[in-house]
């Protein structure tokens, strides 16, 4: 089922959107009277702030300013 040539990257990118899209899909149960919020369409910003946080975090961000 999974094809050789798709890397773990992309795996998880997929994984992230879909966990998003279930959670839009729930609010939209949620809150089926409101005609827009704020998650609509956004599954990929998500998926760049997370990897963001994620490279922030790995390259110790916060600790490479010097602040005196």
């Amino acid at each position: 089922m999974c094809n050789s040539n798709i890397s773990v990257q992309q795996l998880v990118i997929h994984d992230q959107c879909e966990l998003f899209q279930a959670f839009d899909q729930f609010l939209h149960t949620k809150y089926s009277t409101v005609k827009r919020y704020g998650g609509e369409g956004a599954e990929s910003a998500n998926v760049f702030y997370q990897e963001l946080f994620r490279r922030s975090a790995q390259s110790n961000f916060l600790n490479s300013y010097n602040m005196t």
